[in-house]
Order: C-alpha cells, then structure tokens, then sequence
C-alpha cells in the first residue's frame, strides 16, 4: 500500500501535536515544592504576623485580613477548603526575628494558617511505576509551648480516589533513623513537636534550628493520574511546617513521557520520508 508524503508529513504533525519531548529523569514532578513562590511580602499591625502570608479559602473567615491572599495566588498547589474555610501559611525565613528558617531557599509552609489547611497537586505519572516523594516536616515553632499536644498531619499519594501504599523511612538532623508504613487507603501520620519526641532523635523545632525531619517514601503507581495530598490533622494557627516536596522515579534512567513525547522521533521520520522522496522524483 502507498502512503503519499503528504498523508505522512500530516501523520508525523499529529504525533508531534499529540505526543511530546520527554521530561529529564531527575526533574522532579512537583511544582514549587520548595514554596519559594510567591515571594512573601507580609503586612499587618501585628508584629508576630509579620514573617508570614496566609492563603485562605474563598470562604474563609480571614479572607479580607491585611496578611491573607487567595488560595488561587498559592503557586503550584491548590488549596482544599471546608466548610469552615481553610487557611495555609508562607513563612519568610528573612523576616526575623520572627520568621523561622526554612530547610532550601528562604520559605517554607505551615499547613495550619488562621485554621487548618490542606495542599494537595494533581499531576500524571507512568503506570506501573516506582516513585520515590521525599520532603522534610518539622512544627510551627510559636504555636505550640511545652506541654501541648504536637501538630500533627496526613500525606496520602492517591489514585482513583483512593490513597496508594506507602513506605519508608523518617530520618532526623540527629540521623536517627525510623521505618515507616501504611497500606493502601491509609496515608502517614505526621508528628513533630519543640517539646514531644514524636520520633526517635526529634528534638523539636525552634525558629532558628527547625530540626527539620526528612522523610523518605516509595510508592507504585497503577494508573496515570496522581494527587500528592498534605492535610492537617490538629487544630490552631500553628501546625506541621513543609520545605523541599520532590517526586522522583524510583529508577534514576525512567525518562517520564510527557503530552508531547514523540515530537523528535516525528521530525526524524518526516526527514527519512522527505529523503526517500526526494529520491524517488530524481529517480523518474
């Protein structure tokens, strides 16, 4: 059967349309995972709010606060509101004396703003695939004085409505390491406290030295599209703090495909079929 060039040419355009480059291995898959953007630029009166931006929910009490911003002004990750509302916090590690420093670059988020907040980014993965989510945890060191009971959070990795397997390990700036699991439909707990060793070796959080807690998680995928979720668990204006979010593939040579992998591999084609053209009209 005979494909005229210009039926090929056109095939090769759809591919390029449908399909795309592939993304580098070692790009991670989350989008702002070190919450440097937006730029934190505090106002208010109140001094002690002067190191932070509160994202709130459209239905959020402290929608109209002089330190608050819309949930859709949160780069990378969307907020999941309540009933109640729903607020997350940008800290500025710049801003001391009462910012507290963040693990890269200079902020970090606490899940817990006027009220508890949840995170969550939906973004596709390969089906049938290892990953690996890594990021560091510690707690709002303000919010919670000796004696109080530790924020406390959720991640879930989720896939058809429903949370996949995780796995792994907690390791903490005293490199005390602690195994931990849970299986499908369940998520991880997360726990850190200035005055509660919630893990081993956790000496708690201060806002000069977070004592940040790194975790380290593997998960399998089943099919493509993934929601990476963070929910807070405890109640107040101080909760479980956030820096460094990744996503990678367990094998560091798994190339991730994208909308557009076979862009290359088109224009490749569309060449060797303009040559061969180009030879069969020389030929007559």
């Amino acid at each position: 059967m005979k494909i005229s060039f210009g039926k090929l040419v056109l095939s090769c355009v759809v591919m390029a349309v449908v399909f795309g480059p592939l993304k580098d291995a070692n790009a991670t898959i989350i989008s702002n995972g070190g919450f440097e953007l937006p730029a934190n630029v505090p106002g208010g009166n109140d001094v002690l709010k002067k190191n932070f931006v509160a994202y709130v929910a459209p239905n959020d009490p402290h929608i109209g606060d002089p330190n608050s911003q819309p949930a859709s002004s949160l780069v990378g990750w969307q907020l999941q509101g309540s009933v109640a509302g729903g607020s997350v916090d940008l800290d500025n590690t710049s801003k001391f004396p009462y910012g507290w420093a963040a693990n890269e670059g200079n902020q970090s988020l606490d899940l817990n703003g006027y009220d508890p907040g949840t995170i969550y980014q939906t973004f596709q993965l390969a089906a049938n695939t290892a990953y690996n989510l890594t990021f560091v945890f510690a707690n709002n060191p303000y919010a919670n004085p000796a004696g109080s009971h530790p924020p406390t959070a959720l991640v879930t990795v989720e896939q058809n409505f429903a949370s996949l397997a995780l796995s792994g390990v907690f390791t903490t700036d005293a490199n005390v390491s602690s195994i931990v699991s849970a299986p499908a439909n369940s998520g991880i707990v997360l726990s850190h406290n200035t005055s509660v060793l919630t893990q081993p070796g956790n000496k708690g959080s201060t806002k000069t030295d977070m004592h940040y807690t790194t975790a380290f998680l593997t998960f399998t995928t089943t099919t493509n599209w993934t929601t990476l979720r963070f929910a807070s668990t405890s109640p107040g204006t101080g909760g479980i703090v956030l820096d460094s979010v990744e996503i990678l593939p367990s094998n560091p040579n798994f190339v991730v495909p994208e909308p557009s992998s076979f862009a290359l591999l088109g224009l490749g084609v569309i060449g060797s079929a303009f040559g061969a053209y180009r030879r069969r009209k020389q030929a007559v």
